[in-house]
């Protein structure tokens, strides 16, 4: 029986947590992407409209390092990284991608930070939000996305023919030897590496 009192209490606790930071992660859909590929956006969080998340997407190749992070001097940022079934879009439900990893506070700073590993190849989706409650008007905030990841699948295939392929490597650091094993890396998400 106390086992049974503790599990309750803990749980109590642990979902009162959850409630206070789940308010920055309301959104159940997609509403609008922001923004893809690698590089710097600029995007402002209003928790007084629907728009309490910004949507971020990119494609990357399997065992390609990626670095987001998102900073803010209005309030206290949170992002989460998350693998898409597919191409995303406008209206997805946030429960149909699988969560990656999260970051809230990244050192000593209520800025983020995620640095991962991209499990497998295919899209991903970045939601930008605050820790902050519900209703609070928040402000502007810088979101970066670094890695070797394109606005899509085909973008990276036309870097290739676009002769990228001559600065580009394969997630080992293996460089191309000529646009056509550029293009066959990305056409097989990474399966055929480069054979330079």
């Amino acid at each position: 029986m106390r086992w049974i009192l503790v599990a309750a209490v803990v749980g109590s606790l642990v979902l009162g947590v959850s409630a206070a930071f789940a308010t920055h992660g309301t959104a159940p859909t997609v509403d609008a992407i922001d923004g893809s590929g690698a590089g710097t956006f600029n995007g402002n969080i209003n928790n007084t409209t629907s728009d309490s998340a910004d949507w971020y997407t990119f494609y990357g190749i399997a065992g390609t390092p990626v670095t987001i992070t998102m900073a803010s001097g209005a309030f206290d940022t949170v992002l989460t990284l998350y693998q898409a079934p597919g191409v995303p879009a406008a209206g997805d439900a946030r429960a149909s991608y699988t969560q990656i990893a999260v970051n809230d506070d990244f050192g000593a700073t209520t800025n983020s930070q995620i640095d991962a590993v991209l499990p497998a190849s295919g899209y991903y989706v970045v939601a930008a939000e605050s820790f902050s409650d519900s209703g609070d008007t928040l402000g502007d905030y810088t979101l970066t996305i670094t890695g070797d990841v394109f606005a899509s699948q085909e973008a990276g295939l036309e870097a290739c023919k676009q002769g990228g392929w001559e600065n580009m490597t394969d997630v080992s650091g293996t460089s191309f030897k000529n646009q056509g094993d550029c293009v066959s890396y990305f056409d097989t998400g990474g399966a055929n590496p480069a054979n330079g």
